[in-house]
């Protein structure tokens, strides 16, 4: 392509190992390479040993939404490619994304990380009552947020490109423009939480929600190699935080702009998944339940704290 230049801009704390080497180098063999690798890397973390030798490193404050949520004052492109540091991708995928940002008027495009569309009728269904994640037949949209804050999913694509309202954060490709447009600085109140659930709800609908057209790419060949199993033993810490997030998500994403008639879809939301928790019981007990729905009242309290009431508005 003609005048595209980017940045790619990695966030990470140093650990991944091979796996961050695969990243590098997927950088590295592109079509188009990158004219800077930025590497942004959580205080007082040791500098990673796996190198291509152009990398610039960029100490951040921790957290997965502080080491996104930054001015870009390195970024000196027209574009930034913002990625996590544990992804394999083939040689022409960035030029494949610049071209497709550009035939659909994109200001953002993202590889679609975890085809939900492929997943099994079982789990499907599993993910309907554990998550509130639903099926959907549509022409024009990959992913929607609904009134609950839970998210839609295109059952079956027919094409390689859609318009979406959310994304996973792993790989995407921005305007520059666009990403300190979308002011992700403000929501720095929710890098507090250990578990950074919703974070991709919180950058991608907020691009949304304030007139950038997101775009998702079916078919581009990226993998996430990040291993980590998603059947870890329930904890009262994550519990209650899951349940605090969800709350403040839904409060700042989609009560704040959309009021009241979302809080009955927010508690049946709520009902539905402290019913599935208490279906856990001959593994987990019942316990996680009461812990989930605690992080929800806690979640309640904390949007009435003055510190939150002082975010910005969420749609400009």
């Amino acid at each position: 392509m003609n005048k595209f230049e980017y940045c790619a801009a990695i966030r990470t704390l140093g650990t991944a190992g091979e796996k961050y080497l695969q990243t590098l180098k997927s950088l590295q063999n592109q079509t188009i390479p990158p004219k800077k690798i930025l590497v942004y890397i959580a205080e007082g973390y040791d500098l990673p040993k796996e190198t291509i030798g152009i990398e610039q490193y960029i100490y951040v404050k921790k957290g997965m939404i502080a080491q996104r949520a930054l001015p870009y004052t390195e970024v000196d492109t027209d574009y930034v490619l913002l990625l996590d540091d544990d992804l394999s991708f083939p040689p022409g995928m960035v030029e494949k994304l610049a071209r497709e940002m550009k035939e659909y008027n994109g200001d953002i495009i993202a590889p679609n990380a975890y085809p939900h569309h492929k997943w099994s009728f079982a789990k499907k269904i599993l993910y309907i009552f554990a998550a509130g994640t639903l099926p959907m037949k549509s022409d024009r949209w990959a992913f929607k947020i609904r009134s609950n804050a839970c998210y839609s999913y295109n059952n079956n694509p027919k094409r390689e490109v859609y318009e979406t309202q959310s994304a996973a954060g792993a790989c995407s490709l921005w305007k520059t423009e666009a990403l300190k447009g979308v002011k992700f600085y403000e929501e720095l109140y929710f890098n507090r939480f250990r578990y950074p659930l919703g974070e991709d709800q919180l950058l991608f609908y907020k691009a949304h929600v304030n007139g950038y057209k997101v775009l998702i790419d079916y078919n581009t060949g990226l993998v996430h190699l990040d291993g980590r199993s998603g059947a870890n033993k329930a904890n009262k810490e994550k519990e209650i935080q899951i349940g605090e997030i969800e709350t403040l998500i839904w409060h700042r994403t989609i009560f704040s702009n959309y009021g009241l008639l979302s809080i009955f879809s927010y508690m049946f939301k709520v009902l539905m998944k402290f019913s599935f928790k208490l279906t856990t019981f001959p593994k987990w007990g019942i316990q996680p339940s009461f812990w989930y729905l605690k992080g929800v009242f806690n979640g309640i309290k904390l949007a009435k704290s003055s510190e939150y009431k002082e975010l910005p508005p969420f749609r400009s």
